[in-house]
């Protein structure tokens, strides 16, 4: 496994191959994985450069930076920064903090691995200017023929069954219609099985859990009945009582309303245990 692989896992025998760890981030990733040192296996010795040779440059300055911005964070809180150094940049806004301060200011919080001084420097970066952004306009004539170009498929370089004729291209209009289509009459048949966004919860009897479980089920039992015949129903008895009841439900026959079917569902399972269907201002919870 590799320390990209591994990484948010815990391993209770956690085996580590150091030598081929590119930096000290993989390290620390590979080793980390253990819970306990006792665990953990290294199977074989390594260059411990890549712990004590100090990080990239690229990495120390972003710390670096990363350092100034919290001290001009706090400084601005603080009311003790003119009103010139502001930039809309990071880079900006540094160079300007730099300039007031001086190269050499250094903060007292930072650490002594990436402290600079005139042994060790932190050269005064220019601003850069980015690039302007230009905004591409497509005509509506351009547009339509890309989309007519994607929607073809040149068929050139097929080769052809035997016993059929080769087509000059193959569009996708009329499946992509007839894709759109079938979607929107499923979303207009489940729409309207729910016009009611739930079951109304019962004031008088607490229906809470009812309420927000048999809802749940009922959307999993119109939108994949085949599955949960095939598969719900026959997990309990209580799953098996629930298909009964929603094939009475309106999204099938208009006999039995939701809130009916909620009721009925509540009353047979108060049969088995009437401390937990209790009726009345009760709370029940979901889990049980």
């Amino acid at each position: 496994m590799t320390d990209f692989a591994s990484q948010g896992q815990t391993q209770p025998f956690n085996v580590c191959d150091l030598q081929n760890c590119r930096t000290h981030q993989s390290v620390y990733t590979c080793l980390s994985r253990g819970s306990t040192l006792d665990g953990t296996i290294i199977v074989q010795a390594f260059d411990s450069n890549k712990l004590t040779g100090g990080i990239a440059g690229s990495l120390r300055q972003k710390f670096r930076e990363l350092e100034l911005l919290d001290e001009i964070t706090k400084l601005r809180y603080l009311g003790r920064i003119p009103p010139h150094v502001i930039g809309i940049t990071r880079n900006e806004l540094i160079h300007l903090f730099r300039c007031w301060k001086g190269e050499t200011f250094v903060p007292k919080t930072i650490h002594s691995a990436i402290k600079w001084s005139n042994k060790n420097p932190f050269p005064l970066n220019p601003v850069t200017v980015d690039s302007l952004w230009t905004l591409i306009k497509q005509s509506k004539a351009d547009a339509d023929a890309s989309k007519q170009a994607a929607m073809k498929r040149d068929t050139g370089n097929f080769v052809v069954a035997k016993g059929t004729q080769a087509l000059n291209n193959v569009s996708n209009a009329a499946t992509d219609q007839s894709i759109k289509r079938k979607h929107s009459m499923e979303e207009d048949e489940i729409d309207n099985t729910l016009k009611e966004k739930g079951i109304p919860w019962d004031k008088d009897n607490w229906s809470c859990a009812y309420d927000s479980m048999l809802t749940i089920l009922l959307s999993m039992y119109i939108e994949c009945s085949k599955t949960w015949k095939t598969e719900a129903s026959s997990q309990s008895n209580v799953f098996l009582k629930l298909e009964q009841v929603y094939q009475q439900s309106p999204c099938t026959l208009p006999t039995m309303t939701v809130v009916q079917a909620r009721n009925h569902i509540r009353d047979m399972l108060g049969c088995e245990n009437p401390e937990l269907a209790a009726r009345g201002k009760t709370y029940t919870d979901v889990y049980e």
